[in-house]
């Protein structure tokens, strides 16, 4: 929103999903990789295993032809399945080291920090000179933030963005990626961006750098941009990890766009995945305030102070939509709630 009011809209909560913050820095950095396919490798595979996916398992019984299908279904989103493929290539070769890294990745994904740290380490251990590519710099930047040595965390991240993204090809797109993400955590927008940029000029349909850097450009206050990457992102894959999140800043650069109708339908789809999204009430309160839905916007608003009874502006914002419908008792009581909240 451009308000005074409204203009800081990204709760400090929204930044660590932003940031693939769960157990790295401030809880950990949650990758969400998207690997393109190496050359050598058919690309009707990805296609059998779409078809294979609904059945929840596979006769696949070669350590090559699993990894790849590791990798296609971290490419299309589904990072369970991915788990599942990285597991039974393991279970046929269990020192193979680029399912430990991949496996270790999606489990970092899905929330399984112990299971990320204890596949990295293994990883890192059958292959000690990490200090030679990008994504194993990476992982040993994580395994060190999730023991909690943020400084060694830090270089091995420096390190990583002095080394060659190219050196580790077939993995060029995700190493710039990576690169792209540890710009941002050290506070270089700009360069995140380039790194990005370049990974989607390698792979077009990378669906995290397109993420990624539409809420960079929207942190810029380059609202189109911002519109135009989340959209990318939601038409190559609408079932990407934080899809609700990609919804509700694509409202957000909507709003700023003057496109209010369309804000209000992306925080809707995004209450639809996600019922207890707070910010996503919150602002399609406003946008239906704004656009005369007022009883609407009491709906919402009362949404907010059910999950967060202490939001003075909830109750203030409420206490004006009620005042529109006539229930002026109510307004009143709205504002004698959000004075309590600021004077105990």
């Amino acid at each position: 929103m451009t308000s005074d009011k409204d203009k800081k809209i990204i709760s400090s909560d929204e930044l660590e999903l932003v940031r693939y913050s769960s157990n790295l820095i401030k809880r950990g950095l949650s990758l969400v990789n998207q690997i393109q396919p190496s050359p050598t490798v058919p690309l009707t595979l990805s296609q059998e295993l779409i078809t294979q996916s609904s059945n929840q398992s596979t006769t696949i019984n070669n350590v090559s032809d699993l990894f790849i299908g590791g990798l296609s279904f971290y490419q299309l989103g589904n990072k369970q399945m991915a788990i599942e493929y990285f597991t039974k290539a393991l279970e046929i070769k269990p020192c193979h080291v680029d399912s430990l890294y991949f496996r270790g990745f999606a489990r970092d994904v899905v929330g399984d920090s112990q299971g990320a740290a204890e596949d990295l380490t293994q990883a890192l251990q059958i292959n000690p000179r990490y200090d030679e590519y990008v994504h194993t710099l990476y992982a040993h930047g994580i395994v060190n933030s999730l023991l909690g040595e943020r400084q060694s965390a830090i270089k091995n991240f420096i390190q990583a963005l002095q080394t060659n993204p190219y050196s580790d090809s077939p993995y060029g797109s995700l190493s710039l990626y990576f690169r792209g993400i540890i710009h941002y955590l050290l506070g270089n927008k700009l360069g995140a961006i380039e790194d990005l940029t370049e990974a989607l000029q390698i792979y077009n349909s990378f669906v995290d750098a397109f993420y990624l850097r539409g809420i960079i450009y929207y942190e810029l206050e380059d609202k189109q941009k911002s519109f135009e990457d989340l959209t990318a992102a939601l038409q190559i894959n609408p079932n990407h990890n934080k899809v609700e999140v990609t919804f509700y800043f694509r409202g957000c650069a909507s709003y700023d766009i003057e496109k209010k109708q369309g804000a209000l339908n992306d925080f809707t789809k995004a209450l639809q995945i996600n019922p207890n999204y707070t910010e996503a009430f919150y602002l399609r309160g406003a946008i239906r305030y704004e656009l005369g839905d007022y009883r609407g916007a009491v709906e919402d608003y009362t949404q907010v102070l059910q999950l967060n009874p202490n939001n003075c502006d909830a109750y203030n914002r409420r206490s004006t939509a009620r005042s529109a419908i006539g229930d002026y008792q109510g307004a009143m009581e709205d504002l004698q709630r959000a004075n309590l909240i600021i004077k105990p």
